[in-house]
Protein backbone atom coordinates (compact mmCIF):
# COMPACT_ATOMS: atom_id res chain seq x y z
CA UNK A 1 0.00 0.00 0.00
CA UNK A 2 3.06 2.41 -0.54
CA UNK A 3 2.03 3.50 -4.00
CA UNK A 4 -1.83 4.35 -2.87
CA UNK A 5 -2.47 7.99 -1.82
CA UNK A 6 -4.43 8.04 1.60
CA UNK A 7 -5.88 11.36 0.53
CA UNK A 8 -8.92 11.83 -1.00
CA UNK A 9 -9.79 13.97 -4.18
CA UNK A 10 -11.45 16.76 -1.74
CA UNK A 11 -8.68 16.22 0.75
CA UNK A 12 -6.12 17.51 -1.53
CA UNK A 13 -5.25 20.99 -2.22
CA UNK A 14 -6.55 22.78 -5.05
CA UNK A 15 -4.25 23.79 -8.13
CA UNK A 16 -3.16 27.68 -8.38
CA UNK A 17 -5.50 29.86 -9.69
CA UNK A 18 -5.43 30.74 -13.48
CA UNK A 19 -5.36 34.00 -14.68
CA UNK A 20 -8.80 36.14 -14.53
CA UNK A 21 -11.15 36.00 -17.11
CA UNK A 22 -11.87 38.22 -19.93
CA UNK A 23 -14.94 40.35 -19.51
CA UNK A 24 -18.07 39.15 -21.19
CA UNK A 25 -19.89 40.91 -23.41
CA UNK A 26 -22.83 40.92 -20.70
CA UNK A 27 -20.65 43.62 -19.06
CA UNK A 28 -19.39 45.47 -21.90
CA UNK A 29 -20.73 49.09 -22.06
CA UNK A 30 -22.38 49.22 -25.47
CA UNK A 31 -24.15 45.86 -24.75
CA UNK A 32 -25.94 47.81 -21.78
CA UNK A 33 -26.33 50.65 -24.41
CA UNK A 34 -27.92 48.46 -26.68
CA UNK A 35 -29.96 46.58 -23.94
CA UNK A 36 -31.76 49.27 -22.21
CA UNK A 37 -32.64 50.32 -26.09
CA UNK A 38 -34.17 47.53 -27.65
CA UNK A 39 -37.07 48.94 -28.15
CA UNK A 40 -36.22 52.28 -29.61
CA UNK A 41 -33.91 50.02 -32.25
CA UNK A 42 -35.89 47.00 -33.01
CA UNK A 43 -39.32 48.86 -33.94
CA UNK A 44 -38.08 51.62 -36.39
CA UNK A 45 -36.03 48.98 -37.70
CA UNK A 46 -38.85 46.61 -38.08
CA UNK A 47 -41.13 48.83 -39.39
CA UNK A 48 -39.04 50.30 -42.48
CA UNK A 49 -38.42 46.25 -43.58
CA UNK A 50 -41.78 45.49 -43.50
CA UNK A 51 -42.29 49.10 -45.24
CA UNK A 52 -38.94 48.72 -47.39
CA UNK A 53 -40.37 44.94 -48.56
CA UNK A 54 -43.97 46.56 -49.53
CA UNK A 55 -42.37 48.94 -52.02
CA UNK A 56 -40.66 45.78 -53.20
CA UNK A 57 -43.38 43.50 -53.48
CA UNK A 58 -45.24 46.77 -55.30
CA UNK A 59 -42.29 47.55 -57.70
CA UNK A 60 -42.04 43.69 -58.72
CA UNK A 61 -45.98 43.25 -59.24
CA UNK A 62 -45.64 46.70 -61.76
CA UNK A 63 -43.16 45.39 -63.76
CA UNK A 64 -44.57 41.88 -63.84
CA UNK A 65 -47.80 43.33 -65.39
CA UNK A 66 -45.56 45.60 -67.58
CA UNK A 67 -44.19 42.15 -68.69
CA UNK A 68 -47.50 41.16 -69.20
CA UNK A 69 -48.60 44.00 -71.38
CA UNK A 70 -50.82 45.12 -68.97
CA UNK A 71 -50.70 49.05 -67.49
CA UNK A 72 -50.16 49.17 -63.81
CA UNK A 73 -52.33 52.06 -63.40
CA UNK A 74 -55.41 50.40 -65.17
CA UNK A 75 -55.10 47.08 -63.56
CA UNK A 76 -55.77 49.14 -59.77
CA UNK A 77 -58.72 50.67 -59.20
CA UNK A 78 -58.86 53.54 -57.38
CA UNK A 79 -60.91 53.42 -53.61
CA UNK A 80 -63.29 56.18 -55.39
CA UNK A 81 -64.05 54.48 -58.73
CA UNK A 82 -64.95 51.32 -56.35
CA UNK A 83 -67.54 53.11 -53.97
CA UNK A 84 -69.57 54.62 -56.96
CA UNK A 85 -69.01 51.24 -58.70
CA UNK A 86 -70.40 49.45 -56.15
CA UNK A 87 -73.90 51.24 -56.29
CA UNK A 88 -74.59 51.17 -59.63
CA UNK A 89 -77.57 48.80 -61.04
Amino acid sequence: MSGISSQTPLDRPLPPPGPPAPPTFKNAPWSKLLWRHKWTILVPVTLFGLMYDDYRRTQRDKAYLQSLGISPSSYVQRPQKAAANAFAP
